[in-house]
């Protein structure tokens, strides 16, 4: 299984991450046209994180602005990620499809 890291600025327009959206959106492309061409063999997935880890320098404030960015009102952990890492590797009809991990932030 080939499994892909992307995240939300290849679904949403992020002003000042032009170059990261794109990157990010051509390899959601790049996830599909490869399940397409390998699935006899291999199957390809993605994964949109949302935020997860923010780095130790933050402000409280970046912490608070990240929360209210979700649904469920809270930041993503490293287990939310793995969680759906250890379901993609077990399930073997889970295939070209990009899962969000972002506590519905998508939808905001």
């Amino acid at each position: 299984m080939i499994l892909n890291i992307a995240d939300l600025s290849a679904f949403q327009a992020w002003p000042g991450y032009a170059h990261h959206a794109a990157s990010k959106a051509g390899l959601v492309a790049l996830t599909q046209v490869s399940e397409v061409e390998l699935a006899a063999t291999v199957r390809v997935n993605a994964i949109a994180p949302g935020t997860v880890l923010l780095p130790d320098r933050a402000l409280p404030e970046k912490r608070s602005w990240a929360e209210e960015r979700s649904l469920l009102k809270r930041m993503g952990t490293a287990d939310d990620v793995a969680c759906t890492v250890a379901f993609l590797m077990e399930n073997d009809f889970a295939t070209a499809v990009v899962y969000f991990i972002d506590g519905g932030r998508q939808l905001v």
